[in-house]
Order: structure tokens, then sequence, then C-alpha cells
């Protein structure tokens, strides 16, 4: 057994040992799979699998040929149109400014208030809200109840930390809540029990 493992060795390419014949060498596989192929078999070329044939040539690289006519490329760029078309343009044009936010921020200045709970809100341009989306329609009583609706889990949020950090020990038992005690006030309807905390 020694003397066959010694005829390998000395049938090996200097500087690297013969390998048992099912073995392949991390290098030897790359070169098969990008590099040429392994004869007879299948080697993975930038067009794809081929067969123990040589890939087919590309033609050399180029400028492409020029558009046969204008409809060829506005056909091209009809995804990217519609893209910004439904996107991007609504944007551009406000569509964006009238969704309300419950922080005020750089954008979202001027204050509203909701008809049913009177929670703050804020928009960029009251005025304009206004007219756009005045009082009663369906779209601002909509969005006001998702306003209030989160505006009320955030309460909920905000109460619960206040309750645990009394249990912990934080702050003095019996201690004011100011979160528990606008949702008891605001959402006693939906949010129950968290005046007990």
């Amino acid at each position: 057994m020694q003397a066959a493992a010694q005829q390998r060795r000395q049938q090996a390419p200097r500087g690297r040992p013969q390998q048992h014949p099912s073995e392949v060498d991390a290098e030897e596989l790359f070169r098969a799979f990008f590099g040429g192929g392994v004869p007879g078999g299948f080697a993975f070329h930038t067009g794809g699998f081929h067969g123990g044939r040589p890939a087919a040539r590309r033609p050399p690289p180029g400028p492409p040929p020029p558009p046969e006519d204008l409809r060829d490329v506005l056909r091209q760029l009809q995804p990217l149109i519609l893209l910004f078309l439904v996107v991007i343009l609504p944007t551009l044009l406000g569509g964006a400014g009238d969704s309300p936010s419950l922080r005020r921020t750089g954008s979202h200045r001027e204050a509203l208030v909701s008809a049913q709970r009177r929670v703050t809100y804020y928009v960029p341009d009251a005025a304009g809200f206004e007219a756009r989306h005045p009082t009663g329609s369906a779209w601002r009583e909509r969005v006001e109840r998702e306003l209030e609706s989160s505006y009320g889990q955030h309460l909920a949020s905000r109460c619960n930390e206040e309750a645990l950090r009394e249990r912990w020990g934080q702050v003095r038992r019996g201690s004011h809540k100011p979160a528990c005690d606008e949702l008891e006030r605001s959402y006693s309807d939906i949010y129950t029990g968290f005046s007990n905390y």
C-alpha cells in the first residue's frame, strides 16, 4: 500500500501531491467551472452551461446599434415613465402634503384637532387642508379615526411604561401618571382599567 502511495506522489506534478481520484482540488474545480471546462463535461461560461464544447464566441464589444425609431426608445422607457407618473408626480404636486402627523415637524407646523376625541395633529397648511378636506368629509373622518387610534395606542404604551416604572420602584407609588390619566379621560370606552395601575 505504501508503494502505491509513493508511486502516485512520484507521478504527481512538482509542488502538488497527487490526490485520490475522487477528490478535486479547489483551484482545479474553479478552473473547470469558470475557465475552460472539463473535457467532455459541463462548464459554466458567461453565456450559460455548455457540454464539452467551447462556448460560442461573442461579437467584440462596441457601441450598440442605433435605435431604429423614436417609438422604440419610448417603448423601452415606458416602465420608467409610468413609474414617474404614478409615484413621483403626485409627491411633486403636493399630494403627499395632505397626510397629517401626530408630531410637529419642519413641514407639519399647523395644528388641527380631531372632531371626536380632540386629538391634536399637524398639517403643512391648515387652510389648504380645510379647503381640500372639510370637517365631516369621508376622507377626513377616516384619517382622524386612524390618528385617534394611533394616539390611543401611543398613550396605552406610555401608560404601561409609567406603571412599570412605579412597580419597579423608579417612581413613588401613587405618583401622577399623565399618560394613564389622559388615556382614562379620552379613551375610557376603549381602554379600561389603566387608571388602576
